[in-house]
């Protein structure tokens, strides 16, 4: 597994790549609310504290082009070892497929982890640096951690099924797009029908759990049973990546 995660920063320069996304960031909520404009968010969401809703909002701009750069980097662990042959002379030594799955797996989940921490802590000393410091602020840069690694695991988990099904990143990536479209879609359409509590992209943002300046849509659920719907479709989809991983083990290129 150490193998597999020290290899994200070698085939991806995280360090250069999560920094850009910082810069970005925090520059773009910087003139966002510059001036009165800060005023402004902090009266509609009757939060006091600067430095807790820059926290947040330049955390949420950076978390969508992570979760980009996190996809495209989980599924180029299953597409380049299928182009050069890495997945083919595993086989051939006889690792089982559930080892080679999990240490794809494990290592993407650390690697998400480890930069979101990296963005949190650092999105948090700009803050510290731009608006001062608040007791509130390791409480919140914690709670965005697991909200937007909770969040990002589950599009790694799915993003590595479909780099086993196809060797396309294009189709890949499509995926963060065609899901957050559904989203809208089926929750307008859905919202009043019993059915659509069981639908997992109502429980993909935890956000409105935590006490936070910017938060979700709350859909009335619970958090156990977001939690146990999470837990229910991530089990799904590992089942069908080990099933269709192992029918085509031998046979992947």
């Amino acid at each position: 597994m150490s193998k597999e995660f020290f290899l994200y920063f070698y085939r991806h320069k995280p360090v250069i790549i999560l920094t850009c996304l910082l810069i970005l960031g925090c520059s773009l909520q910087y003139l966002i609310l510059s001036g009165d404009n800060i005023n402004a968010v902090k009266d509609a969401l009757s939060v006091n504290s600067e430095v807790l809703i820059f926290q947040n909002f330049a955390m949420d701009t950076i978390s969508f082009l992570s979760l980009i750069y996190y996809i495209y980097c989980s599924s180029s662990s299953i597409i380049n070892d299928k182009k050069n042959g890495v997945l083919i002379y595993s086989f051939v030594k006889n690792i089982s497929t559930v080892k080679v799955l999990l240490n794809k797996l494990i290592a993407a989940y650390a690697f998400v982890l480890t930069s979101n921490l990296f963005l949190v802590l650092s999105i948090s000393v700009v803050s510290l640096f731009i608006y001062g410091g608040d007791s509130e602020m390791i409480a919140n840069a914690f709670s965005l951690l697991i909200m937007k690694t909770y969040t990002a695991v589950f599009y790694v988990n799915l993003a590595v099924l479909f780099a086993i099904l196809v060797n396309n990143y294009v189709f890949v990536l499509s995926i963060l797009f065609i899901v957050e479209i559904a989203k809208v879609g089926l929750y307008s359409l859905l919202k009043d029908l019993f059915i659509s509590r069981f639908i997992i992209l109502n429980h993909l943002d935890i956000s409105y759990f935590f006490n936070l300046p910017s938060t979700g849509v709350d859909r009335g659920y619970s958090l156990l049973f977001t939690l146990s719907m999470y837990v229910i479709y991530m089990a799904i989809i590992l089942m069908l990546s080990y099933f269709i991983f192992d029918r085509k083990r031998g046979k992947l290129i």
